[in-house]
């Protein structure tokens, strides 16, 4: 059986975050998936919800929510904030938070919020995140690519988060080595 969620807080922050110019109408399922369809702009009136969208910061770079976390009696999808402490917008830090769905409302309690401390106040900008949710009740890993300042330098990396349902986590960062073709030896004709 498929219960389906549409908070009009969760929707508000994911649609004015995740996508700016285009309006979408999210369905979170309750094993954590989305799906979002593009609407036509004319048919979406403002609602009670324009007070949340207005209030989110604008430093707030990029969310990704899915997987399912469950622990104890609260249960509900994983949260990633990519927040930018530059004006520039290309300095990020990157944050974890646990989201409680109870059933029968549609406030969206933001139950534990973890900072990857990896990330902070390290010159990193991501690129190409993606969430993977391994179904109800289990952890879930975000990948992506990021570029790291070293000096004067950047470097390219690999990313893989791994979340798991007590907000505890495990991140591995994989340097981009650039891939030269090994030089073939000559070889000199014998007689």
């Amino acid at each position: 059986m498929r219960v389906t969620l549409a908070g009009a807080h969760l929707g508000a922050v994911l649609r004015s975050v995740a996508v700016r110019s285009i309006p979408f109408a999210l369905l979170v399922l309750w094993d954590g998936s989305a799906l979002a369809k593009p609407r036509r702009q004319a048919a979406v009136p403002l609602g009670n919800d324009a007070g949340v969208v207005h209030a989110i910061n604008g430093n707030v770079y990029q969310v990704l929510t899915g997987g399912w976390w469950c622990h104890a009696d609260r249960e509900g999808p994983y949260r990633f904030i990519v927040y930018s402490n530059s004006k520039s917008q290309t300095e990020h830090n990157l944050y974890l938070q646990l989201l409680a769905a109870d059933h029968g409302r549609t406030q969206v309690d933001v139950v534990k919020t973890v900072p990857i401390v990896e990330t902070a106040n390290a010159s990193l900008f991501f690129e190409d995140l993606k969430l993977i949710g391994n179904g109800r009740c289990s952890s879930v890993v975000l990948k992506g690519n990021l570029q790291r300042q070293v000096g004067s330098e950047d470097r390219f990396e690999r990313l893989e988060l791994k979340a798991f349902q007590n907000g505890d986590y495990l991140a591995t960062f994989e340097s981009e080595v650039p891939v030269t073709p090994t030089p073939r030896p000559t070889r000199t004709p014998t007689r």
